[in-house]
């Protein structure tokens, strides 16, 4: 909302300077966004009208999420312009530091920003524990993943995916790990999901 203040219509001309190729460079990059959504769809077991209930959450938070990134994408370049914005390495607190001229709104952002990654993550990481355990009544994976606890919670699960990620995490650089769930998201097929 910061950013609108300083909302500039010159700054969108032209529209797109890199053509549909920056474009596309740009949208590869923002997969890592999306994935929480279809991790959704493996919660089915434990939702109580899940045939009602899931496609809605997932389509409708899928359009608010993306109607934000998009508003706040066209406002940070109308701020400062699309130099700016390319040149500083893509950071709204960069962006929110150049409108405001001071440096704790970006740093609030920053720590908000955090909080949001943590929270994508931690949903990609419960999808992954209920997709462990649709394989494993699939037969694709040792029977032990098919456990759930009293609470219907795939606790050996969620010891082990946390695990290999907190391994991961420690050994690969941010980067590196980045554009592997981008990729990972742009070939994967369907999601796995529990059975109801």
């Amino acid at each position: 909302m910061v950013a609108v203040t300083a909302f500039d219509s010159g700054n969108l001309h032209p529209f797109a300077p890199e053509g549909v190729a920056g474009i596309g460079a740009a949208a590869s990059m923002v997969f890592f966004s999306f994935i929480g959504f279809d991790a959704a769809s493996t919660a089915g077991e434990e939702a109580e009208n899940p045939q009602r209930d899931l496609p809605r959450a997932i389509i409708i938070s899928l359009g608010i999420v993306t109607l934000v990134y998009v508003l706040v994408a066209l406002t940070a370049v109308a701020a400062v312009g699309v130099d700016d914005v390319s040149s500083s390495g893509a950071s709204l607190a960069t962006v929110l530091s150049q409108v405001t001229g001071r440096g704790w709104p970006a740093m609030i952002l920053a720590a908000g920003a955090v909080i949001a990654i943590a929270s994508v993550v931690l949903t990609v990481l419960y999808g992954q524990t209920r997709i462990l355990v649709a394989m494993s009544r699939d037969g694709l994976m040792p029977k032990v993943l098919s456990e759930v606890g009293a609470k219907r919670v795939p606790t050996t699960n969620t010891l082990i995916v946390g695990g290999v990620v907190a391994v991961l995490s420690a050994l690969i650089p941010l980067g590196e790990l980045v554009n592997a769930t981008n990729i990972g998201t742009l070939v994967s097929p369907t999601a796995a999901t529990a059975p109801p």
